[in-house]
């Protein structure tokens, strides 16, 4: 198909960034600093809009208590 060596690398880097690119996006949907930021820019630049402010704060507060149950279940000292 392609007889150029310029041609099949440019499409295996092509393909290879797109794949790092949708990873990396996925990925970010599971750092907090994405809704972080988000609320901050809402509440400093846009003031009160609390449609944007409230999925932030809940998916915040939903990644906090699954980091504190997996704490607890991880955690085997007590104090008893």
């Amino acid at each position: 198909m392609f007889h150029s060596v310029r041609a099949r690398l440019t499409l295996w880097y092509t393909a290879i960034l797109a794949v790092v690119l949708v990873t990396f996006s996925i990925i970010s949907y599971a750092l907090p600093a994405r809704y972080y930021v988000t609320l901050l820019q809402t509440v400093f630049l846009a003031g009160d809009i609390w449609g944007v402010i409230l999925p932030n704060a809940v998916v915040l507060l939903g990644m906090a208590a699954g980091l504190l149950a997996l704490t607890r279940a991880v955690a085997t000292k007590k104090l008893s």
